[in-house]
């Protein structure tokens, strides 16, 4: 794994404009957990340290069993990061080619179930509120497969 101040980051997850996302522990512990972190070409950039302040106080505020739990924020050296328990399960992703290519469909009482825990997560985001109680919505801009996790436990969430 590579080194991130007192991280371990064992697996690259995926990397948007912004940010990458990796599967990370503490050096010498095995407890895992998502880090997300600034890339570091964007380190510096304010309009950057902005928009990923913003994403913090918006996962540190989203409480709800269908969005993954929020754990603590940070700065190493330049660049900020995030840290937010790790779903036990698969991306939706990963069923695509069971049910584009092999024409497996899920039942309709599992496509709802799932869809209704999905609906959930982004329902709570779209509830949010500040410190002072009025509601500051959130809008979550990147929805697709890849970011929707199916639980171990047959849950979906975000």
């Amino acid at each position: 794994g590579e080194p991130f101040g007192p991280f371990e980051l064992r697996k690259l997850l995926g990397r948007g404009g912004m940010a990458e996302a990796f599967i990370a522990s503490h050096r010498g512990e095995d407890d895992r957990f998502i880090l997300k972190r600034v890339r570091p070409e964007h380190a510096r950039s304010r309009e950057y340290e902005r928009r990923f302040l913003l994403e913090a106080q918006v996962a540190a505020r989203a409480q709800h069993p269908n969005l993954a739990r929020f754990r603590e924020f940070g700065r190493v050296g330049d660049c900020f990061y995030l840290t937010m328990d790790q779903i036990r399960g698969w991306s939706l992703h990963r069923f695509q080619p069971l049910i584009f290519d092999q024409g497996l469909i899920p039942p309709l009482e599992v496509s709802v179930h799932l869809s209704i825990g999905i609906l959930a997560g982004l329902s709570a985001l779209h509830r949010l509120t500040d410190e002072a109680g009025h509601v500051r919505p959130m809008v979550h801009r990147d929805v697709n497969p890849k970011n929707i996790i199916v639980a171990t436990d047959g849950e979906a969430g975000l």
